[in-house]
């Protein structure tokens, strides 16, 4: 998705100007399952090395406080 959003858009579409305008939020979606399995591999580290209350009041404070703040 990230390497080569068209190839996989012109599976659904032939319009080229939808393939076009449908590039970007494949892209977006290829970023963010890399930063997210990053995190996810970080956090399980940090809780195999027995630091399991800085993960969660990390991961609480992210979702509660920081995610809101940014309009998600």
């Amino acid at each position: 998705m990230l390497i080569v959003p068209e190839q996989v858009l012109t599976i659904f579409f032939t319009n080229s100007e939808l393939v076009a305008l449908g590039k970007l939020p494949p892209q977006l979606t290829g970023v963010m399952i890399v930063l997210d399995a990053a995190a996810l591999v970080l956090a399980q580290a940090l809780m195999g090395a027995g630091a399991q209350r800085t993960v969660m009041m990390l991961t609480l404070s992210m979702q509660w406080l920081l995610f809101p703040w940014l309009g998600g």
